[in-house]
């Protein structure tokens, strides 16, 4: 055309569509880097699983965190109060564990504490 201011301004469009893309992206990923929790019904799911097990009177505690968009991680305090030696609290754990990995498939990790 002759005119080179088009090639300034096409070059200031680019760079506003590119960074306001990029904000947009950042935007929609920001609970994935920054460690977003699973959604409470996730949660609750968790608690009941681990409920349903014969001996663990309550759960204390129950911290989840999404690493990417695909892994679960999980830690979970459960009281035993009746168990009485370590291997019946084994049994107890390794239960747990099965059913909270039957609940939600994505689980990548799951610490599960006894308390007393």
């Amino acid at each position: 055309t002759g005119w080179n201011h088009f090639d300034g301004l096409g070059g200031m469009l680019i760079v506003t569509i590119v960074g306001f893309s990029a904000i947009l992206l950042i935007w929609g990923v920001k609970p994935f880097i920054i460690g977003k929790r699973a959604p409470l019904e996730l949660e609750h799911r968790i608690k009941n699983a681990a409920l349903e097990v014969e001996g663990i009177s309550k759960i204390s505690g129950l911290e989840t965190m999404y690493v990417g968009s695909e892994r679960l991680l999980v830690h979970i305090d459960v009281h035993i109060p009746n168990a009485k030696n370590i291997h019946e609290v084994e049994v107890i754990l390794r239960e747990v564990r099965e059913r909270i990995t039957k609940v939600e498939p994505i689980i990548y990790s799951l610490q599960i504490e006894p308390k007393e």
